[in-house]
């Protein structure tokens, strides 16, 4: 058998020793996650014989008319594509689409496999849905709200050895405000299985802050798949890459392996192979439209959604298409991108939004 040694020519003994404990440290992590993984895998997340009697909710006398409901939001996307993956089954897949408020309904047949969201109109915007979510079964069962943060908390949820999706969430709600420099209070944990846009409106605790890190979350993975792009064609499926690796950022904070602010380092976590200068144009953009959504959390419930979901108009709608076009000016500067923006003020695109009354 070839050693440790051997496999890594080269590096001195103080190297070899720091790449053996980091490698120690990889295979008792996969261990922890092998071992959870098997415990995960003989739970019906849909039955009411769970272990807690918390996590139960199905026990499948109806099919896709089913009176159990799940929302997608970024806000509520009109006309989305919700497929049920079922696991063993030969391919089986059933299809809800969510209405005019992002509900869907749930087959009640349904027990494990994958959940995926596509397409879709934005409610608040009218823009077409770019992207995608996955949800793994037992943490859609415990929380029925499909967004960018619980798409990201599920991937969470997959990869640490928590045990029930309660866990999972914990750790992510540790950890993201820190990671996107949100400030958070309580949080009304209802959020994570209704419109978060409604929440807020509604004035639930802690439902301002959680709209804008799903806002957060999809305006990185706009702009940087922007940045990314060779076409507009190549958007949507590098947006999907982005949000993976969002989510990988904050599993190596999680699990120790990293201690620098994503927010602070952004190109450290994802790799655009453009000029350097084209990551600090896209960083400029990320800049504006964060501060403008943090600023927004002092504000009331109606005013601080206006202004969040504006300026995810605004970048959905021109912000990342000057990501994409801007490396073909291989001069561009931070303040060269920055004006030729012309929707730079969220008030300009009031007008254009269609914010839900309650």
């Amino acid at each position: 058998m070839i050693s440790f040694r051997e496999k890594y020519p080269g590096l001195s003994e103080d190297q070899l020793r720091v790449k053996y404990k980091i490698w120690q440290r990889e295979k008792e992590i996969q261990r922890i996650l092998n071992e959870a993984e098997e415990k995960k895998k003989y739970k019906d997340p849909f039955s009411r014989k769970n272990e807690n009697g918390e996590e139960g909710a199905y026990d499948g006398a109806l099919d896709i008319n089913s009176s159990h409901t799940g929302v997608v939001s970024d806000a509520a996307l009109v006309g989305a594509r919700v497929d049920f993956i079922y696991a063993y089954s030969g391919g089986l897949i059933k299809t809800a689409i969510s209405d005019s408020e992002g509900r869907f309904n749930i087959p009640s047949s349904f027990g494990s496999g994958e959940i995926v969201v596509s397409g879709g109109i934005d409610a608040v915007n009218g823009l077409p849905y770019r992207g995608g979510f996955r949800i793994d079964p037992p943490f859609f069962n415990k929380y029925q709200a499909i967004t960018p943060l619980t798409h990201i908390a599920s991937h969470i949820w997959k990869n640490t050895p928590t045990r029930i999706p309660q866990e999972a969430l914990t750790v992510v709600l540790d950890y993201i405000p820190e990671f996107f420099g949100v400030k958070m209070g309580d949080i009304d944990h209802s959020i994570f299985s209704k419109d978060p846009v409604l929440c807020t409106l509604e004035g639930v605790s802690g439902a301002k802050e959680i709209q804008a890190i799903n806002t957060l979350i999809e305006i990185y993975a706009e702009l940087i798949s922007g940045l990314k792009a060779n076409h507009s064609s190549e958007l949507e499926s590098l947006k999907l890459i982005t949000y993976r690796e969002i989510g990988d950022a904050l599993l190596t904070r999680i699990n120790g392996q990293e201690s620098r602010n994503y927010f602070e380092n952004v190109f450290k976590f994802h790799i655009s192979g453009q000029e350097k200068n084209h990551d600090n144009c896209c960083l400029e953009l990320i800049s504006r439209a964060s501060d403008i959504i943090k600023e927004s959390l002092d504000l009331g419930s109606v005013e601080c959604t206006t202004n969040i979901q504006s300026i995810n108009l605004a970048v959905k709608s021109e912000w990342t298409d000057k990501a994409l076009i801007m490396t073909e000016d291989k001069g561009i500067t931070s303040s060269g991108v920055w004006g030729d923006i012309e929707n730079k003020k969220p008030e300009d695109l009031i007008d254009q939004l269609n914010i839900p009354t309650v």
